[in-house]
């Protein structure tokens, strides 16, 4: 397992990357899948030449689709196509291998869509976009459980496993992120019941404001049984990325997490 931080990547801040991230002990980037797909060509392109260059790729990615609205008609769903087309390609350059679909926003249900009806779209645009197209680039896509605050369309791992053990589509599996996970209640124990099914790992603090776990979090033994339950129900080529802010030195956050992998 690497340990990764997900990043806002700004063309102009480059150093920052190298002297808060790279120095603290990470091994990877995990970078806003959206914004990256939207920014001008040179700036991405200066973004990927950096990160490549200090030995920090962007292996992963998350926000998949950003806030965008494709699921309300087919115009948009063909946008929608047209937009993975794209950023799947812009992506073709840099070492990605992993896509966290999240996008809380964008699959949300809605008065002209209920959740049933969304999760029936969704499924075809995994097997008829998503899917065929991550093959290509041999990426793997994630579905990612958010909390119930974020949105109304799989909120809990359980109700994730069970969309995706049903897609049956080989690079399309899930994501569990510890911060929504305990935030929706779910049970650790439940986690070896997805063996096979995910395929990348979230944590930030519930309790500290989502911030990324640090030793005084007062809630350690949390992270240890989480992880604990976890271990057993990835292969070795899942990675974990901490999606918090960070409020203190990383390599802090970093010594941290690696004696909890470790314990």
């Amino acid at each position: 397992m690497k340990l990764g931080v997900c990043v806002p990547l700004n063309a102009e801040k480059l150093f920052d990357i190298k002297t808060n991230i790279k120095d603290a002990g990470a091994q990877f980037i995990e970078g806003n899948h959206y914004a990256l797909s939207t920014i001008d060509k040179a700036d991405f392109n200066k973004i990927v030449a950096f990160t490549k260059e200090i030995g920090l790729p962007i292996t992963n990615t998350n926000c998949f689709l950003g806030s965008m609205n494709i699921f309300d008609s087919k115009e948009l769903l063909k946008e929608g196509e047209e937009y993975v087309k794209r950023s799947f390609e812009r992506f073709s350059v840099t070492d990605l291998k992993h896509v966290t679909f999240g996008s809380g926003i964008s699959r949300a249900s809605n008065e002209a869509r209920s959740i049933e009806d969304t999760k029936k779209i969704f499924a075809e645009f995994c097997y008829n976009t998503v899917s065929p197209l991550a093959k290509d680039y041999g990426y793997t896509i994630g579905i990612e459980p958010l909390n119930h605050n974020e949105t109304d369309v799989f909120t809990t791992a359980a109700e994730t496993f069970e969309f995706v053990k049903k897609l049956n589509l080989p690079n399309v599996k899930m994501i569990v992120d510890y911060y929504h996970f305990t935030l929706e209640n779910e049970n650790p124990l439940d986690l070896i019941n997805y063996k096979g099914y995910i395929s990348h790992l979230h944590i930030a603090s519930k309790n500290q404001g989502r911030t990324a776990p640090l030793p005084e979090d007062n809630e350690g033994s949390s992270y240890i049984t989480f992880l604990e339950s976890v271990k057993p129900a990835i292969d070795n080529n899942v990675d974990l990325s901490i999606e918090g802010a960070i409020t203190g030195p990383l390599n802090l956050n970093f010594d941290y997490l690696k004696l909890l992998l470790n314990s």
